[in-house]
């Protein structure tokens, strides 16, 4: 069946300033520290609960509530690349370390009350053109129903693996067939079950080539991947990167990254940044954290608001409200209110 991409054209408010483009008011910022993060990507997250946030200060595990007030659970000793809540009282984090030329990996389960750690998984990744002797990680991530999983890639295929909590009140066991991950197919978006054992297509593909997994709304109407939004009840777009942004003359291109749905109100929050290519050489420019309503069509530059720059990383609280975010260097938790 031939499906027909449609423009879902949205109207903007293409105000002077988009500061006057919003429909929620700050009512306070805090300050919460440090939080020099190693690499990788999404370097915050909120618990199931919103009352702590996780982060890293280099090698520092740390939490903080939101007021401000943190407290560092573990050292972890190699370099973190990615992580998530598996409930309240457990985070999963892969770490990542080089070894010569080759690419150590270690997946491992944190208490958070006492900052004992459970390897998951670990392998060694040989140099390239060497020999995979075990499996690749990936992740973790969340499954569409919010379950925490990983991928292991080995000989050409891929597995996902629920990951179980160590806590004895909390060992009910999520089953494969009861959750979900999005994937990109040849021919357009399909929710897959994390078993492998059925598929459904949802939607075409925005592009023909797309290396990013897509986010998605809380139930699942909308998906976003780069600054492409697509409502999958009749397969339309809204593209984010034709918005009037505000760019320094030397910047070459720009790009919207770090995309998540609000759980709550028809809203999304980005990184929007500006590049330069000098020498063959990508300088950022600019970074900026910004917000779109998909029902209005208002967007909000935060760091106008805010009075900052270079604001990157944001992850929503689980109230829809609260945003933390980093800026040069440090954490921040922005509280709003919604008119």
């Amino acid at each position: 069946m031939k499906s027909t991409l449609k423009l879902l054209l949205i109207p903007l408010l293409l105000c002077a300033s988009a500061v006057s483009a919003i429909d929620w008011e700050i009512t306070k910022i805090v300050e919460v520290g440090p939080a020099r993060w190693t690499s990788g990507s999404r370097p915050l997250k909120f618990s199931p609960d919103g009352t702590l946030l996780a982060y890293f200060d280099k090698w520092n595990l740390v939490l903080s509530d939101t007021l401000g007030v943190t407290h560092v659970v573990s050292n972890l000793q190699m370099q973190p690349r990615k992580f998530e809540w598996l409930n309240n009282e457990e985070l999963v984090v892969l770490l990542f370390e080089r070894r010569g030329r080759s690419e150590y990996r270690r997946l491992i389960r944190i208490d958070i009350s006492t900052g004992i750690t459970e390897i998951i998984r670990e392998h060694t990744r040989p140099p390239y053109g060497q020999q995979q002797t075990s499996p690749f990680i990936k992740g973790p991530s969340l499954s569409i129903e919010g379950n925490l999983f990983f991928e292991e890639k080995w000989k050409g295929s891929i597995s996902p693996i629920l990951v179980q909590s160590a806590k004895a009140e909390t060992t009910q066991q999520t089953a494969a067939a009861e959750n979900h991950i999005l994937r990109w197919g040849k021919d357009g978006l399909y929710s897959i079950r994390i078993d492998l054992a059925d598929s459904v297509r949802l939607g075409p593909k925005p592009y023909s080539h797309i290396p990013f997994q897509p986010v998605h709304n809380t139930d699942l109407t909308w998906v976003m991947v780069g600054g492409t939004m697509m409502r999958l009840s009749d397969s339309s777009f809204v593209v984010l990167d034709t918005l009037p942004w505000v760019m320094p003359d030397s910047a070459r291109f720009h790009e919207i990254a770090d995309p998540s749905f609000n759980p709550h109100f028809p809203e999304v929050l980005f990184n929007h940044y500006c590049c330069d290519e000098r020498d063959d050489r990508v300088i950022f420019e600019l970074d900026a954290l910004a917000t779109f309503n998909y029902v209005t069509g208002e967007w909000t530059v935060i760091d106008e608001l805010v009075g900052m720059a270079n604001c990157s990383s944001p992850a929503y609280a689980p109230d829809g409200c609260k945003i933390a975010f980093l800026s040069e260097g440090k954490l921040f938790i922005l509280h709003r209110e919604w008119k």
